[in-house]
């Protein structure tokens, strides 16, 4: 990924040709085949060519084929494939209009995958945080906190949430997919993949009352949640929903999905279920994910591949150019 941005910060040609080598690795290696790594290879490879100043046109062109791609996999034979699962693994649990609870969304394998691939980026923000302070620090003469184990500055702790792509894994692309049939709507409505922990003593109060979807100026509220317990060592409470007939408490276990709405249809009005309260863990980390529905009128087109925004506004400065990290997506899933 650094080699990937230096290259555009360098030479936009060089940059445009390492996307093309790895988009034709990627057509290799799943034998010409629609796969999620290429469907991305295609991003990545219409965002150098924006930054370049190439041809609008073929830019159009690439976001087109990766969207096209897209959705030819999640209304082709995956989506048939994930239904066929669904009837054989999914257990329902308390069944209501407002509020279900599923078993066998996710296998440990799955959770421990999302879980891996959160560690790896919750390791690339600490490292980046890292460097940043020992930058500070020789810019101002002093030593590095991280070498000396004193500390003059304020040290950034672990981020207790990361935000995943769901095309940065097929479990997470499977995960957002199911989302969308249990959920009864568009691909396009579910929000990117955001994974949390909470450490022994901890808990919090998820409301659910922000919006999720892009920048403060453009967020959008939210009308359902659902939640998945990633790992089985977790030792604390349950997962409570005060309001809901006067209480429902969900026992976190590994692969639990809790569907729930957060606002009416249409509305901006949060309903009173829609708060909970994680459990405290009284060892260990509690692991989960969860992704936020969004409302009717709000494509979240970005999961498909789609061109940020960003990049036609700041395409001055190509080192704020968000991009995929080819490294994180496992042609072998």
């Amino acid at each position: 990924m650094t080699r990937f941005l230096q290259f555009i910060a360098e030479d936009a040609s060089r940059a445009r040709l390492h996307a093309q080598r790895a988009l034709d690795s990627y057509l290799q290696l799943s034998d010409g085949k629609d796969h999620p790594s290429v469907a991305v290879g295609l991003r990545a490879l219409a965002i150098v060519t924006a930054v370049g100043g190439n041809n609008r046109g073929e830019v159009e062109d690439l976001l087109q084929q990766s969207a096209q791609m897209w959705a030819r996999m999640y209304e082709g034979a995956y989506r048939d494939k994930l239904l066929q699962r669904f009837r054989k693994t999914l257990k329902p649990g308390i069944i209501r209009d407002d509020f279900k609870l599923f078993d066998g969304l996710l296998t440990p394998a799955d959770c421990e995958s999302i879980i891996s691939l959160a560690n790896l980026k919750i390791a690339a923000q600490e490292e980046a945080s890292r460097r940043a302070r020992a930058a500070a620090a020789a810019e101002y003469g002093e030593e590095d906190d991280d070498e000396h184990g004193s500390s003059s500055r304020t040290r950034l702790s672990p981020p207790d949430e990361v935000v995943l792509k769901f095309y940065e894994s097929l479990v997470l692309t499977r995960l957002a997919l199911s989302a969308a049939l249990l959920a009864g709507v568009p691909l396009y409505r579910i929000s990117d993949a955001q994974v949390s922990r909470v450490r022994a003593g901890k808990s919090r109060l998820m409301a659910d009352s922000r919006g999720v979807f892009g920048t403060a100026d453009n967020a959008m509220p939210i009308e359902m949640t659902l939640c998945v317990y990633l790992n089985d060592d977790f030792k604390g409470g349950e997962l409570k929903f005060p309001n809901v007939d006067s209480g429902i408490n969900v026992n976190p276990v590994q692969g639990r999905a809790v569907l729930y709405r957060c606002r009416e249809p249409g509305t901006t009005q949060l309903l009173e279920g829609a708060k909970c309260s994680e459990p405290e863990c009284t060892e260990g980390d509690m692991w989960m994910v969860r992704l936020s529905i969004g409302p009717a009128n709000f494509q979240n087109w970005l999961n498909f591949g789609g061109l940020d925004p960003m990049v036609e506004d700041d395409a001055d400065d190509p080192t704020r150019v968000r991009l995929f990290d080819f490294s994180t997506c496992d042609m072998r899933k």
